[in-house]
């Protein structure tokens, strides 16, 4: 939380350069002066154009070029399904019947499917679920590693190319 927290208060504007931001543009632009920031958007960014075309339409397309896009889908709507129903048959899927335990087959993604279900509240299909927990990761991914590495070296190109080489480079 300290390297966060620098990382929102370092900018590489003067105080003088901030009060004209504040005056001229509001508190908006103080906002987006911060480094972190900057950072922030360039993630979602950068995540939105690396699962391209999702964004065009995130609740129907999913990347299922494999089955483990599906398999990891379902286990997410099935844990946001069976948390609040019954949690202690969480295990007990509805899939690969007669099998006991079968989401213990492959990971539960209990905490992705907590994270995801204001989502799943507020209508979102599975489908939905899985692509903002997707471009989510890959965006946290990125601001993580930035922020890692600029509180390191205090280095903003540094920190670039450590971005660049997680995220092009995976």
């Amino acid at each position: 939380s300290l390297a966060i927290s620098r990382l929102l208060v370092r900018t590489p504007f003067s105080p003088n350069q901030i009060s004209v931001a504040i005056l001229g543009v509001g508190l908006a632009g103080a906002w987006l002066a911060t480094q972190g920031t900057y950072a922030a958007l360039l993630a979602v960014l950068t995540a939105i154009v690396h699962t391209w075309p999702l964004a065009t339409n995130p609740a129907g397309l999913s990347l299922n070029y494999n089955g483990d896009v599906q398999l990891n889908e379902w286990i997410v709507a099935w844990v946001q399904h069976q948390l609040l129903r019954d949690p202690l048959q969480l295990f007990q899927g509805n899939i690969f019947y007669p099998a006991a335990d079968v989401l213990a087959f492959s990971e539960p993604l209990i905490l992705p499917a907590i994270l995801g279900y204001p989502v799943r509240l507020l209508g979102g299909s599975p489908v939905l679920v899985h692509n903002v927990l997707l471009v989510g990761g890959f965006a946290l991914t990125l601001l993580g590693g930035y922020a890692l590495t600029y509180h390191w070296t205090s280095d903003r190109v540094a920190s670039c190319r450590r971005w660049c080489a997680s995220r092009w480079g995976s």
